[in-house]
């Protein structure tokens, strides 16, 4: 039973199902966060000023989860173009995760001398994160390239 599930869940037809499927949703919760900022920004209270880069990011969110939820419905109607699309916007994703490795996060303030046990743990976890996410994004996106390219997903496309 278990070779028959293993089996299943490894067809070309089911990859391109949930692949699909999660840019798409990926996609809408993108544009459900801009959304909420662009609400933020862009009815900010006459004297507090919106910053034209955080503006410029919501709308460049927008434009790119529109980008990825248009792929994401070509992927899972099986155009032949979207597999290539879908391909890019992986590669680009893997090398976005693998350059957030690369580029240094902004140092976090001086713990104070008497910082919680409690704080100096969260702090531990959240440097820990900032590492193990972007190498399993990155190792995620280098799989489903991998599969993109496969003969037999391939083949699921006209």
């Amino acid at each position: 039973m278990t070779g028959q599930m293993t089996e299943r869940a490894a067809t070309p037809a089911r990859f391109v199902r949930v692949v699909g499927s999660m840019f798409l949703v990926a996609s809408v919760i993108g544009l459900l966060i801009a959304g909420a900022q662009a609400v933020v920004l862009f009815t900010a209270a006459p004297g507090l000023a919106a910053d034209s880069r955080a503006r410029a990011a919501v709308l460049g969110l927008v434009a790119l989860s529109s980008i990825v939820g248009v792929v994401s419905v070509a992927f899972l109607r099986r155009r032949r173009w979207a597999r290539a699309a879908l391909a890019a916007i992986t590669a680009l994703g893997m090398i976005a995760s693998l350059s957030r490795l690369l580029v240094p996060a902004p140092a976090i303030e001086p713990l104070p001398p008497d910082a919680p046990a409690e704080y100096v743990r969260l702090l531990w976890f959240i440097s820990l994160a900032d590492i193990v996410v972007p190498i399993a994004a990155s190792v995620a996106f280098g799989w489903i390239l991998w599969r993109l390219r496969s003969p037999a997903v391939r083949g699921q496309f006209r």
